[in-house]
């Protein structure tokens, strides 16, 4: 005599196509997460890419900035040093004094000058 309900013995009958059906479905779930992480990575390298080339793009441009300025400096200090030494002050001034006299005025406001030129200079 069979004492289990009907239902049992359904299942038991179908269990290798609900089994295949699980298995299945899993399967389908395990490819549809693969896809999605593979993907996910793809974008991810994609982007990491694109931002080390702006990157790379942008230090490329602030280091062309950075020499530029440095160029207009080192022009800049060459040119100051090139348009006045000591000894051409120390020429103008024998000849302002000479022009104007020995005015004690004058040759104050020259050693003035020759001091702050020299300041510049040391620079």
């Amino acid at each position: 005599m069979d004492t289990q309900p009907s239902f049992f013995i359904d299942l038991s009958e179908h269990f290798g196509e609900l089994l295949g059906v699980v298995v299945a479905v899993i399967c389908a779930l395990i490819g549809y997460f693969a896809k999605i992480t593979h993907a996910n990575q793809s974008e991810i390298k994609r982007l990491n890419s694109v931002t080390a080339e702006a990157l790379d793009r942008h230090e490329r441009e602030a280091d062309a900035r950075i020499d530029k300025i440095e160029a207009r400096i080192t022009t800049l200090e060459v040119s100051l040093r090139e348009v006045v030494t000591h000894a051409d002050l120390i020429d103008i001034r024998d000849r302002l004094s000479t022009l104007c006299g020995e005015h004690s005025g004058i040759s104050r406001q020259l050693d003035v000058l020759q001091t702050d030129v020299r300041k510049i200079i040391q620079r």
